[in-house]
């Protein structure tokens, strides 16, 4: 599968307005400022710009970055280690609240409320790295910056955003590519490419709704193959909670090194597991951890162990990704023996120069029926 994005104009302001754009859930409205100024801007679902206010004059003036939380306060970045505190409750009156103080600097071209956390996201471009800060429950106050994961988000991201899940979202002004990023661990995914160049100029915000993408899941059961079919059936049952499932991006390769983790569940209280929130652009590694203790001793997985290439769609479930244990388990053995070329005699003298077979013998006396088995 593969995603793919769409531009649409919905509106001409005669004014700059790449200022601290935002979402206000009291009244419905976007609202941006123009920068380096006070005036503050209202737009509507029709794409009409009306100048409304003028923010108090002990406020900073506008800058690049900012959202609203669900109350109605506006945040935008003042400097870079002070962010603005402004109240639209009554949008034509606004109000200064104050500021957050950071206690670093933080280069950010765009911030962003996760409406799941409390807190604010946005990508230091100093560092590369996403970062969170507190929203403080919107008063003025000391907060802390906590930069998150890997530094790998090179030139500008103007415009990130959420949805009503705390999924994030994030556009790079310099590549017009779209990503995924977990706010837990500052990866990122890509989505899909912008059809237009922006200019190098952006701004996100969103109403925090229903994820704009549709996606997959995976899931399966983790059970008892009594039948040794390798594929189960309603009469066999699954095993119990706690076993350890990760789940990988497989990038298609013949080695498994190259695979990206993504996260691990463990097994509900009866036996099944479930992966959600699976973009459809990618396949997956499913693998069952063998070495988990609530698997009890003397198990034998007899299904294939990881399953590799796994395929998702929007909007569905693929299911039946199961892992099957023997019963009593396998009882294998190997043998060796030398040949005379071309046959399956074993001989047990040789002469120099003489041609011969080595013959490999893998058995099983067992009533389980192990796959994938490998002899090294």
């Amino acid at each position: 599968g593969s995603y793919n994005m769409l531009s649409q104009d919905i509106g001409t302001s005669n004014r700059d307005l790449a200022s601290a754009w935002g979402f206000n859930e009291l009244d419905g409205y976007f609202y941006a400022l123009r920068p380096g100024r006070r005036d503050l801007y209202r737009i509507d679902a029709s794409g009409t710009f009306t100048d409304l206010a003028n923010l108090p004059g002990s406020a900073f003036t506008g800058d690049v970055a900012g959202d609203i939380l669900p109350d109605g306060t506006m945040v935008y970045i003042g400097d870079e280690a002070t962010w603005q505190l402004i109240d639209l409750g009554v949008p034509t009156a606004p109000v200064d609240l104050g500021t957050l103080e950071l206690d670093r600097d933080v280069d950010v071209q765009d911030i962003a409320y996760n409406p799941t956390d409390g807190f604010f996201y946005g990508i230091n471009q100093t560092s590369g790295r996403l970062f969170r800060v507190s929203a403080n429950g919107g008063s003025a106050g000391s907060v802390a910056v906590t930069e998150i994961g890997p530094a790998i988000y090179a030139g500008i991201f103007g415009s990130i955003w959420f949805d009503a899940d705390g999924r994030l979202y994030g556009y790079s002004n310099t590549t017009n590519n779209l990503f995924l990023i977990d706010p837990a661990t500052g990866e990122a995914a890509f989505l899909a490419a912008s059809p237009v160049d922006e200019g190098g100029d952006s701004d996100g915000a969103s109403c925090r709704g229903p994820a704009p993408i549709p996606f997959g899941a995976i899931a399966g059961n983790v059970y008892n193959d009594t039948d040794g079919s390798d594929t189960r059936n309603n009469a066999e049952t699954n095993l119990g909670s706690g076993i350890r499932i990760d789940l990988y991006i497989d990038n298609g390769t013949a080695t498994l090194t190259d695979d990206s983790f993504l996260k691990s569940v463990e097994t509900a209280a009866d036996g099944t597991y479930r992966f959600d929130d699976l973009l459809t652009n990618q396949t997956y590694r499913v693998q069952l951890d063998e070495a988990d203790p609530d698997l009890g001793g003397g198990t034998l997985i007899g299904t294939s162990n990881p399953l590799l290439g796994v395929a998702v769609a929007g909007g569905s479930v693929t299911s039946d990704q199961d892992f099957g244990f023997d019963p009593s388990g396998a009882d294998l053995s190997i043998t060796k023996i030398a040949a005379a070329t071309g046959t399956t005699i074993a001989i047990t003298e040789v002469s120099e120069g003489d041609v011969i077979d080595w013959i490999i013998t893998v058995a099983n006396a067992g009533a389980g029926s192990p796959s994938g088995v490998k002899v090294i």
